[in-house]
């Protein structure tokens, strides 16, 4: 005999009333409360000695108490469904949905279910958008962007209803972090409005593309909006660098007094300017950031003169991270990141706090202080994650200058780590820059000895950026691609990218920032001295050019820069012959980096050392180094020595 068979000849032995009870639990699937299931199924009477009865035959569960009902199995459930006429369906679905508001259950994604199936359009598309705000307010934005979704295929469209489902959509997935998305739901929502209502969805759109890294598409959304405000993006790198010096000398004469006002009080013409001005700094500051440094100061500047407090706290927060980015002094930026936590937290906005958070890591970085910019952007990721919303940008690049503090420290296990979960969460969230933002996390391939790996996942980042215009991520391609062709053995290639890359990378005026400038030319002077090897008949000029680089770096004046010099000047020395001033080099090189706790550097300088200075002392450096690389996640430490040290005899 099959279950349902056995489930029919048990149903007509039961009293009156508990077939229809039984399937009334089995339509709504899942425990149902007593009155409302009485009702559904037309119970006259007390149900309870029916529940008990029911409970004993193990057709119900025992519960503690009896407000609630649920089948005994769910196997139960689905032969009872079996066997519910398919025209009763709809009826039942809308009694179950119309008893459960008659009792007031708060509950809009079970009445969805309900008025959807039972053919209530209209009401299934309230309660999809009922349960959308709920989930929203839990801050579940994923689920709520799920239940705008299922509103949406319910609503006509070309409405207003379907205009402001389309904001609130965009809203939930920019909360979520699913910055493509949230641009489409925007751009659609733009599309439905009117033209003072477009402009600042359009703007908001523009965001979640500039954050995303599709940047031709967010500066097209973003022209009229710029037109509409007054704004314009300066036209050439002359024209950017003369604004900036203006608004910075403005910035400095005007000082950081404000009158706080609350937004309410504020025109809302004045508003949308300081939200522009923010959207195009924060967008463009991966990218452009002459730009996106000069639209940073006027974002300030119009947030101190409106006064309205929880803009002005990112604003002051944001330009302390810019003006350490240029190279400003730390007591101005310390000052900046000082007022912006004290206005965050006296207001006690999270958002703010976690971009200050997120921007004095950055300010460490940039001083070269890679252990407090570790601490600082982790700290940063926990404050975001735990409090904030709408915080995509903020991530992207806390989790950016996390993972270069972790490479510029040699912790390669954790830098591994955090490759796997940034990249997976970069591709989930549609985030195109933050899948080569993380460019550090290329080197984890070498480390792992996985070159073809190495190559692979740069080829597959480049595939989905524009080769133009050329930005912070084709600079950080660059220096990946010198780091492939060090490994491999063909640096003469690295060099060439590098030298056909260079011109174009002067001209973004990413190398105003120190950080680049070091990182840029310690790239290329180890590329130029690869190559040296390999064209002979280049090889005084490669080598003294690699020198003049040795010596801009030394020049920098970062805690960092004077090993990093040293350590191409060893290689500079061995390639000319000259073991002495190699091995002076490299001592200095192991001091330096030690003091500033680059333990992979150190690695690699110790051994280097050892290999100049021979016997049993420079053996046993030769030993220890490759210990220590190969405990911390270095497989092939010979290769990566080569990499990060050329110029010597492997």
């Amino acid at each position: 005999m099959s279950l349902g068979d056995a489930l029919d000849a048990r149903l007509a032995q039961l009293p009156s009333g508990a077939r229809t009870l039984l399937e009334t639990l089995a339509l709504a699937g899942q425990p149902l409360d007593a009155t409302v299931a009485r009702d559904v199924a037309g119970l006259t009477e007390d149900e309870r000695q029916l529940v008990t009865l029911l409970q004993a035959e193990r057709w119900l569960k025992t519960t503690s108490r009896g407000e609630r009902l649920e089948l005994y199995h769910d196997r139960i459930r689905r032969a009872l469904l079996a066997r519910i006429d398919p025209a009763r369906m709809p009826v039942m679905h809308l009694s179950l949905a119309t008893a459960m508001e008659a009792r007031r259950t708060d509950d809009p994604e079970t009445l969805y279910e309900h008025y959807l199936e039972a053919g209530q359009v209209a009401r299934a598309q309230s309660c999809a958008r009922q349960a959308a705000v709920k989930a929203a307010r839990a801050l579940a934005f994923e689920r709520a962007a799920l239940f705008y979704r299922r509103a949406l295929a319910l609503t006509p469209g070309g409405g207003a209803d379907a205009r402001s489902l389309y904001a609130q959509l965009g809203e939930a997935l920019a909360n979520a972090g699913q910055v493509r998305d949230a641009a489409e739901a925007y751009s659609d929502a733009a599309a439905l409005s009117s033209a003072s209502d477009a402009l600042e969805l359009r703007r908001l759109a523009a965001e979640q593309f500039l954050i995303g890294g599709r940047i031709q598409e967010g500066l097209d959304m973003l022209k009229s909006v710029l037109a509409a405000a007054g704004l314009g993006l300066p036209k050439t790198t002359g024209r950017a660098v003369v604004s900036l010096l203006w608004h910075r000398i403005w910035l400095r004469l005007r000082g950081l007094r404000f009158v706080e006002r609350p937004a309410d009080a504020i025109p809302s013409a004045q508003l949308a300017r300081i939200d522009v001005c923010r959207t195009v700094a924060e967008g463009l500051g991966h990218l452009d950031t002459l730009r996106a440094a000069d639209f940073q100061t006027r974002h300030l500047l119009l947030a101190l003169r409106a006064g309205e407090p929880d803009r002005l706290a990112r604003a002051l927060a944001l330009e302390g991270g810019f003006t350490a980015a240029l190279g400003g002094r730390s007591r101005w930026y310390g000052r900046l990141l000082a007022e912006a936590e004290g206005l965050g937290r006296r207001i006690q906005s999270p958002h703010a706090l976690g971009l200050r958070a997120v921007m004095a890591g950055m300010a460490a970085y940039f001083a070269g202080e890679f252990e407090r910019a570790r601490d600082a952007t982790k700290q940063a990721e926990g404050l975001l994650l735990e409090h904030g919303v709408g915080v995509a940008w903020e991530l992207v690049t806390a989790r950016f200058y996390h993972t270069l503090s972790l490479y510029y420290l040699g912790e390669v296990e954790e830098l591994t780590r955090c490759r796997a979960a940034f990249l997976k969460d970069a591709a989930e969230r549609g985030n195109r820059f933050a899948t080569l933002s993380t460019g550090p996390t290329n080197a984890t391939w070498l480390f792992a000895d996985d070159l073809a790996g190495a190559r692979r996942a740069l080829a597959e980042a480049l595939a989905e950026w524009p080769e133009r215009p050329f930005g912070s991520p084709h600079y950080m391609a660059m220096t990946a691609r010198g780091r492939i062709e060090l490994y491999a053995g063909t640096p003469q290639n690295g060099w060439e990218v590098i030298e056909r890359s260079w011109p174009a990378l002067r001209r973004t005026g990413l190398l105003r920032i120190q950080s680049v400038r070091i990182a840029g030319r310690q790239i290329r002077a180890a590329c130029r001295i690869g190559a040296s090897r390999a064209t002979p008949a280049a090889a005084a000029p490669l080598l003294a050019a690699a020198e003049r680089d040795a010596r801009a770096i030394a020049g920098e004046g970062a805690p960092y820069s004077a090993p990093t010099a040293a350590l191409v000047m060893a290689g500079v020395a061995a390639r000319r012959g000259d073991q002495a001033a190699a091995a002076r080099a490299l001592r200095a090189a192991v001091t330096g980096f030690d003091a500033c706790g680059m333990t992979l550097l150190l690695a690699v300088s110790s051994r280097r050392l050892g290999e100049v200075v021979g016997g049993d002392a420079g053996a046993t450096l030769v030993h220890q180094a490759n210990l220590w690389m190969t405990g911390h996640g270095v497989l092939n430490p010979d290769r990566t020595t080569a990499t990060l040290a050329p110029g010597f005899s492997d």
